[in-house]
């Protein structure tokens, strides 16, 4: 039986329910339309809920999504004891830390002594006499509107003769902001990018506050600016494929989302000839990891997953380099096809499949998920140990695999058992282990292969707050815009680099960034700053 699906605005759903509610205080009957509607609401919601029964990992991934049960997996949230308390769970790896940004230091204020001198005598007891001594201080952190306004006024004079013009200059700080008669300054773009792209505020969302504290900024303004911005360091953006073609690791992943103006196009097939169809709109993510230790974010929005994206970054990649090491989850739609690469699969992904069964199948899920445990805590002892990539490697191999082989053997004898089911929510996560046991084993084999791809997802979270907070692009225009902003503050962010002075440092040297972009890297543009210096001294 077919059921017609019921879908109601929040108004309607509120009107519905005040309706409902003076039925009952009033004691009448309600209206037939209503009484229909509610059935129809019934109907729908025990056709889903019988879905949601026939598979229970569905069910629980459902209500995770509806905040309904806890949605963490860490092993203090998912194991308890038999009298109800949490179980201490072994010790495993914390999350991994972003470098430290450089902090900025606050700004010094020096206040002198009025009427009082050094030799004088004491203003108190009037006997001793005064001398100098460690000054009193303390930090006041002082908050303001993220835009302001101030307007200068230049004194001008006129030659009566020839009618020459002489302005009085602006002070080096207020060029060091803009050019004269630039109303945004640097500083107030390099603010609403970040407002926009890292703490996932919407243009709207800016304009209303800048609305309540009494300096009106439209939407469309910001946008405005942050897209001069961006036009700026689109030469950096451009020039960063370059060493990232080169990486000796990548993490990538994409995730859904949406560009209005965007249709369906035809797109060729990446495992067989001919074209498609495809209208499926992604962010895709690439973290690329390159020799000296830097780490570059690069984002792209479009029709397509993040292994047609690390394919265009590959394209230009040294042939004589040695294969790259990959890290995505098990999609086939997110592996490189065109560079011969070690591909090495996501260990939380194949741990989450037995976390989302833990419910149902409680020893074995808890096994499975201990035994992973243990791999995190060699993962965390090697780092602690600053071990060099060689030897966190043959470490991982002498204590990890054995774990990860162990696992194996496990799985397999589950299979064996003749009460076993294939297609239950067990089976389905023993096989996907099973399967792709050669490339979840690939930190035990390969050096400089991580064991998850929890740092990309980490990065992806910067798109998924905008898209929470902003729904949509309007265009693929805007979804560039985007790009380009959010891969510049996360390269940031990763290499620990202040976002805010990389930003304006940019605007204010477009021309050098232009032509010289390999400079203007988020590590390297201080020292370009202080070359500039040096040749202007």
């Amino acid at each position: 039986m077919s059921i017609n699906v019921v879908e109601m605005t929040n108004q309607e759903m509120d009107d519905l329910i005040a309706r409902v509610t003076d039925a009952l205080d009033n004691g009448l009957s309600l209206e037939p339309q209503d009484t229909r509607l509610i059935l129809q609401i019934l109907r729908q919601f025990a056709s889903m809920q019988a879905r949601l029964e026939s598979d229970q990992t569905i069910k629980q991934r459902y209500l995770k999504l509806m905040g309904l049960v806890s949605s963490s997996e860490s092993q203090h949230s998912l194991f308890k004891s038999p009298d109800g308390n949490k179980k201490k769970p072994p010790r495993t790896s914390k999350r991994r830390q972003h470098q430290k940004t450089d902090s900025l230091p606050p700004t010094v204020c020096t206040h002198q002594l009025e009427g009082v001198k050094k030799g004088q005598p004491c203003p108190e007891c009037e006997k001793g006499r005064l001398y100098k001594t460690e000054p009193a201080s303390f930090i006041r952190i002082s908050a303001q509107a993220p835009l302001q306004a101030q307007k200068h006024i230049m004194e001008q004079l006129r030659c009566r003769l020839c009618g020459y013009i002489t302005t009085a200059p602006l002070p080096e700080d207020v060029l060091q902001d803009g050019v004269r008669q630039q109303k945004y300054g640097y500083s107030a773009r390099a603010l609403m990018t970040i407002h926009k792209f890292f703490l996932g505020n919407p243009y709207y969302r800016q304009q209303n506050l800048q609305n309540l504290l009494g300096m009106p900024v439209s939407a469309s303004t910001i946008f405005d600016q942050v897209r001069l911005l961006v036009d700026d360091g689109l030469p950096v953006f451009n020039y960063l494929k370059l060493p990232a073609a080169n990486a000796q690791h990548f993490h990538i992943d994409d995730t859904g989302h949406r560009v209005l103006d965007q249709t369906s196009i035809e797109k060729p097939r990446r495992n067989a000839k001919g074209t498609r169809e495809r209208s499926g709109v992604y962010t895709s993510a690439l973290i690329a990891t390159l020799a000296d230790g830097h780490q570059v974010v690069l984002f792209q929005t479009n029709i397509g997953h993040a292994g047609q994206w690390i394919d265009e970054i590959l394209a230009t990649r040294d042939s004589t380099l040695a294969p790259p090491i990959v890290m995505s989850d098990a999609l086939s739609s997110n592996r490189p096809q065109h560079v011969d690469c070690h591909i090495s699969l996501c260990a939380s992904h194949a741990r989450r499949k037995f976390v989302d069964i833990l419910q149902y199948y409680p020893e074995q899920a808890e096994y499975v998920i201990e035994q992973y445990a243990l791999i995190w805590q060699h993962d965390t002892q090697a780092r602690a140990d600053q071990l060099s990539v060689k030897d966190r490697q043959l470490h991982h191999q002498q204590h990890s695999l054995p774990v990860m082989k162990e696992l194996q053997a496990w799985c397999e004898a589950q299979q064996e058992d003749p009460q076993f089911e294939g297609n239950s929510a067990l089976g389905r996560a023993i096989s996907y282990f099973l399967k792709h046991f050669e490339c979840l084993t690939t930190f035990c084999r390969v050096p400089g292969a991580n064991i998850d791809n929890n740092l990309v997802e980490m990065v992806l979270k910067l798109v998924a707050l905008g898209r929470k907070n902003a729904y949509f692009y309007k265009t693929l225009a805007g979804a560039k815009v985007g790009d380009v902003a959010t891969s510049l503050i996360a390269t940031c962010e990763l290499n620990g680099v202040n976002v805010f002075d990389y930003l304006v440092a940019l605007q204010q040297n477009r021309w050098s960034v232009s032509q010289h972009p390999e400079r203007w890297l988020p590590w390297t543009y201080r020292d370009t700053l202080a070359d500039i210096d040096t040749e202007a001294a």
